[in-house]
């Protein structure tokens, strides 16, 4: 996601958490098709727009976007240990629990980074806030998936075709000879 130059707003509201050295390592865990960071970014800068545009508090909407993923594990590992298998309930109290542990929250931060797997996880988000994450959080991982769906698919079938075409070439090469 390519951000405005006049969104330096969007930037200072954020900048402590960007540059936190645990928060930074997010960078090497894997989403689904992207960072975690990557991920987090984009949903936190689109919850700050849609947030601002609504006239909501866009500085938890920025912020709690931001720390949703807050967890420091590789999820697919996660999932494989017999007595962990459900990361997707369980990351969003890692995620606050670290969050607290690097950074001061509000209450309306707080529920934005517990309720964001709703409808998965229990507990209806509180806030507007925390209902605008939890939506752009699902529009951003099914974004991310489909691109990757659609790269792979178009990479196949075009890899498919010109396999097709160049053994229909050398029939044809050799049904001429």
């Amino acid at each position: 996601m390519e951000l405005k130059p006049h969104d330096q707003d969007y930037w200072l509201l954020v900048e402590d958490i960007l540059t936190n050295e645990t928060f930074s390592q997010l960078i090497n865990y894997n989403h689904h098709h992207t960072s975690i960071m990557e991920h987090a970014l984009t949903v936190s800068y689109l919850s700050y727009l849609i947030c601002k545009k609504l006239n909501l508090d866009y500085v938890s909407g920025a912020r709690g976007g931001l720390l949703h993923d807050f967890f420091l594990y590789d999820w697919r590992e996660y999932k494989k240990q017999p007595h962990k298998k459900n990361h997707g309930l369980n990351h969003p109290k890692v995620a606050l629990a670290n969050s607290h542990q690097c950074f001061e929250l509000n209450k309306v931060e707080c529920d934005i980074i517990l309720k964001h797997m709703w409808p998965k996880a229990i507990g209806f988000p509180r806030y507007w806030e925390s209902a605008i994450v939890s939506f752009v959080d699902k529009y951003c991982a099914c974004n991310e998936f489909w691109i990757k769906f659609t790269s792979f698919a178009f990479s196949y079938r075009k890899t498919k075709l010109g396999s097709t075409l160049k053994k229909i070439s050398s029939f044809a090469m050799l049904q001429n000879h």
